[in-house]
Parts: C-alpha cells; sequence; structure tokens
C-alpha cells in the first residue's frame, strides 16, 4: 500500500526539518527582577541575562553580562535600562532594545561587590548593598558615585527607594535591611541615617512600602512580619507567620470600610468626654490606622505556600491552595495594579527549582507555570498535538507537561526518584511513565493525576511502550533485565467514556499480564509493534529481540552491533525494526529471519534515538554529537543534518499521525520543536529556477545587444563564471577595452567585487584565461581605492592567491619579449645575407616590430625587459 501511494504521489520523501520554537532554559537561580509595569521579566541564566515577555513565556532578549557571576540586576521604571553587578567588582548598565552595553564602573573599594541593586522610581539613580556592608548610590546616567553611606554592621540583604517627593525630588528616602535585623533609614539629601529600625532578630530579606499611609513593610528569616509608621520610626504591628519569609507584597483590601467604620466608632466612645480636641486627634489617629489596617501582605516562605495577611490583625485571610509536590520559595515578585492602562497586578513566586509560579493576586490560585532550566531532558513524547503539549522527563521525580503555545508547564509528582522514560496514547489523554523508583505510573492529561501504577520491577525502569492500536497494553523494560507487560484496557476504557476528571481519581492498580528475563544486561529500549502482537527490546548485552506478547516466547534474536543498543522501533508499514547503537550506527532488521538489511553510518557519537517518518520510507535519528538526521531509507543516504543543539540529543518523539512536527531535547536542557518545511524548500526553488530562467533570458538579450556591463552583472548574479569568463574575453577583442572594463568595475558593489575577485583567483591559475584575469584586475585596482578593497572579506587571502600566478604570466610574457628580439636580429641578418637595399628597409621596419605585439597582450606597457617595475603587481605585495 506504501508503494502505491507513493506512486500515485500522495507521498513525498522529506528534506529539510526546522526548528519551529524551542523550550529554552531562562532561569538557573540567583537574582531576578519584574519591570514595574509587569510586563517583563528579568532572569539570570549562568552568565547572561534572559528577558521575558510575561504574557507568552517566550525570550525576548539576550544579554551577555560578561560578569564571573551575576550577584544581583535590576531593570529601570521604564523598562529601557538593565543594570547588573557580579563578583568582578563592576556595575553595568545595559540597552534593552539593543543588548548593548551602556556603560559600567566600580562597584567600591577593594573586593567589594554589589548584592542588591534597585532603581528610584524616576530612573536616575541606583542604589546598591556591597559586600563590605556599604549602601553607594549611583547616578545611573553618568555612572558616578553620589553617596556612600556607612553604619550597617552585617552583610545588605534589601533595598527599597521611598517615593521621590515632588516638591523637593532631593529629599529622597533611602530603606536598607541587613543580615543582622536592622533596617537602616537615609536621608540622601543630607547623607545621614535618618533612623534605625530594630525589630527583626535575623535578616531582613524583604522591605515593602506604602505611600499613602507611610507604612514599611518588612520581612525576615526570623517568622515575623513588622510593620512601621514611617512618621514615627515605630513599629506598628508585629505578625508571626510561623515562616521563613523570603519575599512579600503589600495588597490593598478590596473590601474594609465597614470594619474602618466599627473602629472609628469604638475610639470615638472610648474618647468621649475627653474634650473636643482630644476626640478630634483620636479620631484622625484612628482614622490613620483604619487606612493602615485595611493593608494586606502576601507573604513567600520555606514552606512553599502563599498567604495573604492582614496587616491591622495579623489574621490569614487567604492561603495557596495545597498542591502536591510543594517546594520552598525563595522570591516573590509583584508588580502593582493600574487601572489607568487596564494592567492587572501581577505575582510571581519563584520556587528553588527554578521554577516561576503565577498567582491570582486575589484567590492565590495559579494560573501557569513556567520551568526556568531543565538541567538535562531524557526522553520527551507528544501527550496532546492540539494544541501542541510536550511530556518531558528531565532529572527530577516530577513530569513535566509544556504548553508549546504559552511556555506554561504543569508538574506531575508522584515518582520519588528521577522518571527515565515517557510514552502517551494521544487519543486517549493517557501518560505511561517509568522511573528509578521501579514502578510504572499512568496519568491522565487533562487533571495530571496518577491513575494508575503499576508494581513489579525489582530495579530502574528505564524502558516504556504503549499499544496505540487499543491502548490495552503497555510494555517495560527495567534493569533487572526483564520485560513486563501491563493490562491498562480498564484505564483505557475509563478514558474513552471520560470518567476521569469527574471528581477525585483514584490510583487504580495496573496488573502484570506476564513477565520474563530478555536480557544479560540492562534493558535501554522497548516497542510494541503496530498490531500489539510483537514485542521489541533493545540492550546493553548488544543485541536487538523479538518477542510475542501472547506468549513472551522469543521470536528472533539479531546480532551485528558491537556496542549497546540505545532505541529500537517498528517500521509503521513494514516488517522491519530500526535499532540505533552506542557504535555509531542504525540497523535495520527484517523480522521474518532478523537479516540485517541495511546499516547507516553517519554520526560522530552514540545514536540514541531513532524514528520513522515518511510512512516508514525515511529515518530519523538524533546522536551523542547533538545532530538531528534524516535519512532516506531506500538510499542509505543522509538527506541532511540539523544542528540546535549543543550537548547529546537523548530525547527524540515524532507526533503521531503527522510526522512533519518533530521534538527533541538534549543535556544542554533545550526542547526543539521541529517543523518539516520540504514544501517551502520546493516552492522556494520552483521560484528561484523561475527568477533564473527570466535571468538567463536578460543575459542573452544583453549580450545580443553587446551591452558589457548589464551582461557582467548578470553573470555575477547567476554565478556564472563560465559566461562572464566569455564577457570579459570578448570585450578584450574590442575597440576601448581599459575603459569598457573600468565601468564594469566601477558598478560592482561590495559583495559581488569579492565574488568577481574570487573568480580571478581561479581563472589567474591557467595561462590560457590569464590576460582575461590580469585585465579586469586592473580596471577593479583602477576604479577602487585602497580603504574600500580593504573592507573585502578575506582580501589578504585573495591577494597571497593573486599574486605568485600574476608574477608568474609577467615573467612567462618577458621571456617571450626577450625572444622577439631574436626574432628581429635574424630578419635583419637575412636580409643582409640576400643583399637587400634601402628600399626593403620599410618592410624589414615592419618585421622588426612585429615582436612588440607580444607586449599588446598585457593591460599594461612593457617597453624592455627591464620595464617590470610599471607592472601593477610589484614583488612586495602592494
Amino acid at each position: 500500500s506504501t508503494l502505491m501511494a507513493a506512486k500515485a504521489g500522495k507521498l513525498a520523501l522529506k528534506r529539510r526539518y526546522e526548528r519551529a520554537a524551542s523550550i529554552a532554559p531562562f532561569y538557573t537561580g540567583g537574582p531576578l527582577t519584574v519591570s514595574r509595569d509587569g510586563s517583563r521579566l528579568a532572569c539570570k541564566c549562568a552568565g547572561e541575562v534572559k528577558l521575558l515577555d510575561a504574557a507568552t513565556g517566550a525570550i525576548v532578549a539576550t544579554i551577555a553580562a560578561d560578569a564571573e557571576d551575576i550577584t544581583a540586576l535590576a531593570l529601570s521604571p521604564n523598562g529601557q535600562e538593565l543594570v547588573t553587578a557580579g563578583r568582578d567588582m563592576m556595575v553595568k548598565t545595559w540597552d534593552v532594545q539593543t543588548q548593548k552595553k551602556i556603560r559600567s564602573w566600580k562597584s567600591g573599594h577593594g573586593n567589594s561587590f554589589v548584592q542588591q541593586l534597585a532603581y528610584d522610581e524616576t530612573g536616575t539613580l541606583v542604589a546598591g548593598g556591597c559586600s563590605d556592608a556599604m549602601v553607594r548610590v549611583w547616578d545611573a546616567g553618568r555612572g558616578f558615585a553620589t553617596h556612600s553611606l556607612s553604619g550597617h554592621n552585617a552583610l545588605i540583604t534589601s533595598l527599597a527607594f521611598g517615593p521621590t517627593p515632588r516638591s523637593d525630588p532631593n529629599k529622597l528616602i533611602l530603606y536598607s535591611g541587613a543580615d543582622d535585623g536592622e533596617v537602616r533609614v537615609w536621608a540622601l539629601a543630607s547623607k545621614t541615617c535618618k533612623g534605625v529600625l530594630k525589630g527583626h532578630d535575623s535578616a531582613v530579606t524583604t522591605l515593602a512600602l506604602h505611600h499613602e499611609t507611610q507604612t514599611l513593610v518588612t520581612g525576615g528569616r526570623d517568622r515575623v512580619v513588622g510593620v512601621w509608621d514611617l512618621d514615627t520610626m515605630c513599629i506598628v504591628n508585629s505578625l508571626p507567620i510561623y515562616d521563613v519569609i523570603e519575599g512579600l507584597a503589600i495588597m490593598e483590601a478590596a473590601a474594609g470600610a465597614a470594619d474602618d467604620d466599627a473602629a472609628l466608632e469604638k475610639v470615638k466612645k472610648r474618647k468621649k468626654g475627653k474634650g473636643v480636641q482630644g476626640g478630634a486627634g483620636a479620631e484622625q489617629q484612628a482614622r490613620g490606622n483604619m487606612q493602615r489596617a485595611d493593608l494586606e501582605v502576601v507573604t513567600a516562605g520555606a514552606n512553599g505556600q502563599l498567604k495573604r495577611w492582614l496587616v491591622g490583625s495579623g489574621k490569614c485571610v487567604v492561603s495557596e491552595p495545597e498542591r502536591a509536590g510543594t517546594v520552598g520559595y525563595m522570591a516573590l515578585l509583584h508588580a502593582v495594579a493600574r487601572p489607568d492602562v487596564a494592567q492587572e497586578a501581577l505575582l510571581v513566586a519563584v520556587t528553588i527549582e527554578h521554577t516561576l509560579l503565577f498567582f491570582h493576586a486575589n484567590t492565590l490560585e495559579i494560573q501557569k507555570q513556567m520551568v526556568g532550566y531543565n538541567d538535562e531532558v531524557v526522553d520527551v513524547a507528544f501527550a496532546c498535538t492540539e494544541p501542541a503539549i510536550l511530556a518531558v522527563c528531565t532529572n527530577s521525580d516530577h513530569l513535566r507537561l509544556f504548553d508549546t503555545t504559552s511556555q506554561s508547564c504543569r508538574l506531575l509528582y508522584g515518582h520519588t526518584n528521577i522518571i527515565l522514560a515517557v510514552d502517551c496514547h494521544c487519543s486517549l489523554g493517557l501518560v505511561a511513565t517509568s522511573s528509578k523508583d521501579r514502578l510504572v505510573r499512568i496519568w491522565h492529561v487533562e487533571t495530571g493525576a496518577c491513575v494508575g501504577l503499576g508494581e513489579g520491577h525489582v530495579d530502574a525502569v528505564g524502558a516504556i511502550a504503549w499499544g496505540q492500536r487499543s491502548g490495552g497494553v503497555c510494555a517495560s523494560g527495567s534493569n533487572d533485565q526483564s520485560i513486563k507487560i501491563w493490562n491498562t484496557s480498564k484505564l483505557a476504557e475509563r478514558a474513552k467514556r471520560g470518567v476521569f476528571g469527574s471528581g477525585k481519581e483514584e490510583v487504580a492498580e495496573v496488573a502484570v499480564v506476564r513477565g520474563w528475563k530478555a536480557h544479560d544486561k540492562d534493558i535501554n529500549s522497548i516497542a510494541l509493534s503496530p498490531n500489539e502482537a510483537m514485542v521489541v527490546s533493545g540492550s546493553q548485552d548488544r543485541t536487538v529481540k523479538l518477542w510475542q506478547v501472547e506468549t513472551g516466547a522469543l521470536t528472533m534474536t539479531c546480532k551485528g552491533h558491537k556496542r549497546g543498543v540505545w532505541c529500537v522501533k517498528f517500521s509503521p508499514v513494514d516488517k522491519v525494526v530500526a535499532s540505533a547503537s552506542a557504535d555509531a550506527s542504525v540497523k535495520l532488521w527484517g523480522i521474518a529471519d532478523g537479516a540485517c538489511l541495511k546499516t547507516f553510518q553517519g554520526h560522530e557519537g552514540s545514536v540514541l534515538k531513532v524514528v520513522f517518518v515518511s510512512s516508514g520510507m525515511q529515518l530519523l535519528t538524533s546522536g551523542s554529537d547533538g545532530l538531528l538526521k534524516l535519512w532516506t531509507i531506500k538510499t542509505c543516504e543522509c538527506v541532511d543534518s540539523f544542528d540546535h543543539h549543543e550537548d547529546k540529543v537523548w530525547a527524540l518523539a515524532a507526533a503521531p499521525g503527522d510526522d512533519s512536527i518533530v521534538a527533541t531535547g538534549g543535556g544542554d536542557g533545550l526542547v526543539n520543536l521541529w517543523s518539516d518545511t520540504t514544501g517551502q524548500l520546493e516552492d522556494e526553488a520552483r521560484v528561484d529556477s523561475e527568477e533564473r530562467l527570466a535571468l538567463e533570458q536578460e543575459l542573452s538579450n544583453a549580450l545580443r545587444a553587446k551591452d558589457v556591463r548589464k551582461a557582467a552583472l548578470l553573470a555575477l548574479r547567476l554565478q556564472h563564471p563560465a559566461r562572464l569568463l566569455l564577457v570579459i574575453k570578448d570585450v578584450l577583442m574590442g575597440i576601448d577595452a581599459e575603459a569598457v572594463l573600468k565601468d564594469v568595475a566601477a558598478a560592482l558593489d561590495l559583495q559581488q567585487l569579492a565574488q568577481s575577485l574570487e573568480y580571478l583567483r581561479d581563472w589567474n591559475t591557467t595561462g590560457r584565461n590569464g590576460a582575461a584575469a590580469q585585465a579586469l584586475l586592473q580596471a577593479i585596482l583602477l576604479t577602487w581605492p585602497a580603504h574600500q578593497l580593504e573592507k573585502v572579506p578575506e582580501m589578504k587571502t585573495l591577494v597571497d592567491a593573486l599574486l605568485p600566478y600574476t608574477q608568474r604570466h609577467l615573467q612567462r610574457l618577458e621571456d617571450s619579449l626577450q625572444r622577439s628580439y631574436m626574432l628581429d636580429f635574424t630578419l635583419h641578418a637575412m636580409q643582409s645575407s640576400l643583399g637587400g637595399d634601402d628600399g626593403d628597409s620599410g618592410d624589414l621596419e615592419g618585421h622588426a616590430d612585429s615582436g612588440h605585439l607580444i607586449a599588446d597582450m598585457l593591460p599594461w606597457s612593457i617597453d624592455a625587459p627591464s620595464s617590470r617595475s610599471t607592472a601593477p603587481v610589484h614583488d612586495d605585495g602592494a
């Protein structure tokens, strides 16, 4: 059927895959920040800073911060500049649009480096908390220090600018928290410490200001939130949080007016009879307290649960819903809501596993998750195609489901050790995983719940395969050298009926139908045939074995690989099996007799994965050399290689029913989505062919019309050096050749000039084409100034190649010229011996000039053998 379809033209071989999207690492731990409008996130990623679109999760820019280790960063209020600091003891500002460095300056004295950075709300000043316990302030626009504030006796752990006073911008206040629990208030106008707030017993990790109520909220690792009145510099309330606080954000309560009125009435009654003045003062104080009491604080800490607290009463009003796999938070980012520009509040919690959780500010429900770093991608499979959802296994105990359109990720917890393999049944919406914890788990994609659990292996389970026809059978291979067949028919039936998702799912036990010892070493890969009647396994014992699913009987053993087998796959249409091995080869085996039908070699290292595409007529392979290769089975030829990974490509999967979409994952933590662009390539080739035909016709017309300039330019555009050579030779046969060639040289652009010089280099190597090459070279040297010729790529290499052959041509012509004078002498001698008279001297003079015809072959004049200095190319290579 495949052959008939191919003959009918319904099947076409693929020629090219291009990367359509990627899930790249953007945060590897350390400092990160959010823009004031909440649209951008700046995250440290190794030695770089990645700028993300908060809505889509796409990386919009990468800034190479060229620091040994980035210790702090901050975005300007308008989001146009980024400031970074590192252990190289430098502070640098960057243009976000161009990703170029604007300026840099030294962070302090000696080995001091900056650990905290903050902009003021105008973006003109940058404050830094340094490792020498100093607080320094710099002019961000000009890069010089404006303040150096001393007073802390411990490391600076938090910084925040107060609002810029509109009446007097110079009266700016800076707040700094230290590792010893102190918070200092700095008046920048007088360069003095305005106050010291002592209310914490441990490091103050976060500061938040509310300007309208003159409130400062501090959070520390002593599990306490302090609420401070900035007018009196006194603590108003101390909230026991029972969590090590790593971040907090101030929120305004949605409703609190009723409580305010009740508190005001209580104060009025308590102050009744004490005089109007006292009552009015108390009423004003009560109103101020009530405004502050309206505030709420969201805290994030080591317990891994966001909580929202009333500042006035210290009551927890909202808690983050419990979820599986809770890990501690290390930071909380907050962008304030702005109704005037329809901006919602942004609340992002950062976990110690480099995951960013986007929360609804009021309900604290998770809206989106983004994983900053995948570590090493071990396996990948398509859990759903519309939209494209990838199930990704990394060096972790949780499964990651990536939505490739929004970069959002769901984490499925259940395994207690690293997940080694994954396979999916898209139509059922189920995913099977195997792990080092010796378990097989079945997951429901939509709900993220574990609905099935298989126990029976006694060692790590490194391979899993799901039957795609019915979904009622699963096979697994383990390091205990055994294969087990699992009955998943009940789960498949429940998925078809839509039972999953109706309520709290119970984990059903998946029964083992049969199991047997299959290999002498670890089993690396396993696959089920399209009809679910056979199973194939590949092992470190270098063999590929085929088994009957019903009986577990061994059907065939395929031997031929010199090293362990990493992957095995059944062809979707033919009775063959493909195997990928650490011996850098891929082999096709016949199911009937176990014979090796074909061998594909081309990878420079181990071949780690193989899949069939194009209805079984082609193969895609990935290897330890970081390459993805496309092969045609019939010819055993590598059609193309694709390189977008920097490490081993462990994972490779084609979308079910649509192998035009392929996903890969590697040791570089990168997940790439590839799209088949063969149709686009053919369209481009067709358009290019039509364009070339039109240009060929124009070239022919130009040659017939003797339009040398147009013909030469068209020959260059068509990349026809032979046609260009013929044009130049025709010019040399005509009159005024030098002027015509100068006109051609003047019409060249820099790219065409480089192309012409490359053609000259090749022509100049033969004596037959040397004259044409030298003529065009002379025209170029006379037309183009030296400073323009220097811009030609690889100009020195071209000159080095032209020089020796040019000198050889000159020497040959000089020798010919010398021999021509011997001819003149011989003719004169013959005339004398024949007794000629003076009347015949005119004829001999014509013969005497015949030797000089040799010199006319040069584009410059040669009067004598000593006239080498007149040539445009000299021995010194000028």
